[in-house]
């Protein structure tokens, strides 16, 4: 668990965004907040590293994108830097809408299928 929040950490930093506490909390769902909190599910690691990694960094993308645009919407700038830090990690993601259904690495091995 803290190797994946001292990512979210090193990605905060490279965007130069400091005022953010990353925990991992028995909740239902995420959330990031205009007051620089951000909530994983601890469910989210049963799921996979892989998944809890996604979770991290598309919470942190809410940080990134409320910082340049006020808003917490999953927009197409939203998606774009999803796709990209995701692409770092050696995850990509296949979209049902804002969530991804299911997340491949680069060789198309199967990480995450949405049941």
């Amino acid at each position: 668990m803290q190797d994946l929040i001292n990512i979210g950490y090193a990605l905060l930093k490279e965007y130069n965004i400091f005022e953010v506490k990353i925990s991992f909390k028995d909740i239902v769902k995420g959330w990031s907040s205009e007051k620089g909190n951000i909530s994983i599910p601890l469910w989210s690691i049963q799921k996979g590293r892989e998944y809890a990694l996604y979770y991290v960094i598309h919470e942190i993308i809410h940080q990134i994108i409320w910082r340049d645009y006020h808003t917490f919407k999953h927009t197409g700038e939203f998606r774009v830097l999803e796709i990209n830090l995701l692409a770092r990690y050696n995850i990509i993601p296949k979209y049902a809408k804002a969530y991804p259904k299911a997340l491949y690495n680069r060789e198309g091995t199967l990480l995450y299928q949405k049941a």
